[in-house]
């Protein structure tokens, strides 16, 4: 079952898209999750591969992707595991590597990144960011989404992604979390691998 896509919307020109699927009845990969690649190289797009996410003896329960925008060489999926921490999954675009994969907090569900594409912020369902360092493959913080204004839970994550501003913009690397008190909590993300929390409105 289809349940997201991840799409190259800035920066460089792109050639793919990835479909998240989850479930357990997909023909090519039974028993687990998986993730679509389309290639846009051809007028109508195309499924170009399926890789799968997980095996049968170990499944994996995608849920949502990013892919790395400094080069669009891999794509990030998001793993959330019933019990115990979640994963990340790192598949190579060309499909034809299989995906590796390290723990993260429990229940993560949505990513941002930050605004030099080099640092991944995956939002946990336990009150945690996990920060990821993309070209290493490998979280390098995990940082505490409670602060002094609210303990609510996260619900959403943005980052101001102005990749080719050159103005003064002072919140260029700002990263937002909504909670579910409608509280949103903003953090400094100007230190590479570091957040920190500036205000909540």
């Amino acid at each position: 079952m289809p349940i997201g896509i991840s799409f190259q919307y800035f920066g460089v020109p792109y050639t793919q898209d990835y479909v998240v699927n989850a479930g357990t009845t997909t023909t090519n990969c039974p028993g687990t999750g998986s993730l679509g690649v389309i290639s846009e190289a051809t007028t109508p797009a195309t499924l170009k591969a399926v890789v799968c996410i997980g095996t049968a003896a170990a499944p994996a329960h995608p849920v949502a992707a990013w892919i790395y925008t400094p080069n669009q060489g891999k794509v990030f999926v998001l793993d959330d595991q019933p019990a115990g921490p979640g994963n990340v999954y790192v598949v190579d675009a060309s499909g034809a590597t299989p995906p590796r994969h390290f723990a993260v907090g429990s229940h993560p569900f949505k990513v941002a990144q930050s605004n030099n594409g080099l640092f991944l912020y995956v939002l946990n369902g336990d009150h945690t960011i996990s920060i990821i360092d993309a070209k290493e493959e490998a979280v390098v913080a995990t940082v505490s989404t409670d602060n002094v204004a609210t303990t609510a839970a996260p619900v959403d994550i943005a980052q101001d992604t102005n990749f080719n501003d050159t103005s003064s913009n002072t919140q260029i690397n700002h990263v937002w979390i909504l909670h579910a008190d409608g509280t949103v909590s903003v953090w400094d993300a100007t230190t590479p691998g570091q957040l920190t929390w500036i205000t909540s409105i």
